[in-house]
């Protein structure tokens, strides 16, 4: 859709009653339908639009060069927040906004750049040589009529690895504080109402701190900078949002980031609960393959942006392929729906290696994760359940690393394994069928 195009479907959705919009646009489509149904009236709807698309998307481009340089860095959030606002504008059906709450996330977005933005501080006189990088939590807090989506552990995790890099590149000691002492926009979804392994910092719920020093002793410190509370991107290691074609993003993963994550070390009781798994679950000198998809979250549910995920039918007979071609004895599956790994256990029997945990067992219907009722009642995120739920998630993850190949469809999960594998994989490949639109 041209820029044009834009302008005016925008211009038609503010000023017309919505059953009017609705069929207006569909008159509109049929319309274009017919008036481009062959390649002749192709060319001449472009030869004769030409003119008038040139001159708007000049205009348009003018006042985009205009705004960077007023905005600077700050411009790729303002190009977020202008589409967003778009997107809820425009959008009908199930998921249509209000204005009004479409001009709310919009404010909640700019509270984030502006409570969230990177800030140097002076706490107190200590370790007046080093500098000192605070990985603050991501801002969205738990979701509401203004925030539609939410990250979880693993997406924060790879975040946290770009804040990490941006540290140590700038020479800086990296900390991670997620307790919502220090934040105030709330408890992050895999965290619990009570303090877990002794701390209510998030991070150390799993993960000890990538350097030798406290939390305690940096906020008495000299030389303090408060990280960004929103994402970050940096040439350091492959970007946060997925970027297709999946296995090169995979690929450079395994390749960029395990400097990175070497700073990262399981806490001890993650340690053991992971390492107890392999040794209960792994046949001793046995070739197993890592197998992996997302049941859920944009799996069942197509999200835009996200990969998707590969059916289940078409998953088992690549599986097995892989398994002759690859000389494996072993399928070692890893998702979070019930109704899909029930289907896997069930084809290759004695063959089939399952983290048994607490899997989320609703209907397709039920997982749309932009729907707060139906996110609610999600099983693994109930108050209670949530750290049993993310350490089952991380073990999955860490047993994903630990097999000879891999055979997955991309997520954020998948990513994280590939990392902790470090490159040792035989084979490594990724199920790309492309991006929810």
């Amino acid at each position: 859709m041209t820029i044009m195009q834009k302008i005016i479907k925008l211009m038609f959705k503010l000023i017309l009653p919505t059953y009017i919009f609705l069929g207006l646009s569909n008159r509109i489509e049929l319309t274009k339908k017919v008036m481009t149904n062959n390649k002749t009236l192709n060319i001449f709807w472009k030869v004769v639009l030409f003119p008038i698309n040139l001159i708007f998307s000049l205009i348009f481009a003018l006042l985009k060069v205009i705004v960077i340089w007023i905005l600077g860095a700050k411009y790729g959030a303002f190009h977020y927040v202008v589409q967003m606002l778009y997107n809820d504008l425009i959008t009908t059906g199930e998921n249509k906004k209000s204005k009004k709450v479409a001009f709310k996330r919009v404010l909640l977005f700019i509270e984030l750049v502006v409570k969230g933005r990177e800030k140097k501080i002076k706490y107190g006189k200590n370790n007046p040589d080093k500098t000192f990088y605070v990985i603050r939590p991501y801002y969205y807090p738990m979701i509401n009529e203004l925030v539609t989506n939410q990250s979880h552990l693993l997406f924060n995790y790879y975040r946290v690895l770009h804040y990490i890099a941006y540290a140590v590149n700038n020479g800086w000691i990296p900390v991670i504080d997620w307790s919502e002492k220090h934040s105030k926009y709330g408890r992050q979804i895999f965290m619990e109402d009570y303090p877990i392994n002794g701390t209510d910092n998030g991070w150390e719920y799993f993960w000890l701190q990538p350097s030798n020093y406290i939390l305690e002793e940096v906020y008495q410190s000299k030389n303090v900078i408060l990280g960004y509370q929103n994402n970050i991107q940096t040439s350091f290691i492959p970007p946060i949002h997925y970027t297709a074609p999946y296995q090169i993003t995979a690929q450079k993963c395994a390749k960029m980031c395990p400097r990175y994550d070497s700073l990262i070390k399981f806490n001890e009781p993650t340690k053991s609960y992971i390492d107890g798994k392999i040794e209960s679950l792994f046949p001793k000198e046995k070739r197993v393959l890592g197998v992996s998809v997302r049941g859920g979250a944009y799996g069942a549910v197509e999200i835009a942006g996200h990969p998707v995920q590969p059916k289940t039918d078409a998953l088992i007979r690549i599986i097995k392929q892989r398994m002759e071609e690859w000389k494996i004895e072993y399928v070692y599956f890893s998702c979070e729906a019930e109704e899909i790994t029930d289907v896997i256990k069930s084809e290759f029997g004695r063959k089939a290696i399952v983290l048994e945990r607490l899997r989320d067992n609703r209907k397709p219907e039920q997982m749309n994760s932009e729907d707060v009722s139906t996110f609610v009642l999600n099983p693994l995120y109930i108050k209670g359940q949530r750290y049993q739920t993310n350490l089952d998630y991380i073990t999955e993850m860490a047993l994903l690393a630990y097999c000879d190949c891999l055979l997955a469809g991309f997520s954020g999960g998948v990513r994280v394994a590939i990392i902790w594998n470090a490159g040792r994989y035989e084979n490594l490949e990724i199920i790309d069928a492309g991006a929810h639109k």
